[in-house]
């Protein structure tokens, strides 16, 4: 018989069951599809792992994420616009004054292009 997980008790299993149904990111679904599975102590963390594409050794890393802090673990955070400690090439004040800029034709009544304007 396989050794069962132990998922924390942070989110009941159904929830977790209607987050991996409902989410609109296919990383964070199949994080949940995971928990769901192993905390219904029919799968093995392996064999649920298997069952829904994932490496062994990444499903524990997610399980181990989940146990210590919680469903935020589970968020996909390359969608992150500062992700891995990198500062954006742009601050917030650029960024808006570039959406500006960039809602208005160019300057010279041609088009925008790869290089930007000139003040960039």
């Amino acid at each position: 018989m396989p050794k069962y997980a132990t998922v924390a008790d942070h989110l009941e299993a159904e929830e977790l069951k209607r987050r991996y149904q409902h989410a609109k990111d296919p990383v964070e679904s199949r994080r949940y599809h995971l928990l769901w599975l192993v905390k219904q102590h029919k799968y093995s963390l392996k064999q649920a792992a298997s069952g829904v594409g994932l490496n062994y050794d990444y499903g524990k890393d997610i399980l181990k994420a989940y146990n210590q802090e919680g469903p935020d673990a589970l968020r996909n955070r390359r969608r992150d616009p500062c992700r891995r400690g990198r500062p954006p090439l742009l601050n917030c004040e650029q960024m808006e004054s570039l959406r500006q800029v960039l809602e208005s034709p160019p300057a010279d009544g041609g088009l925008w292009s790869a290089s930007g304007p000139s003040w960039l």
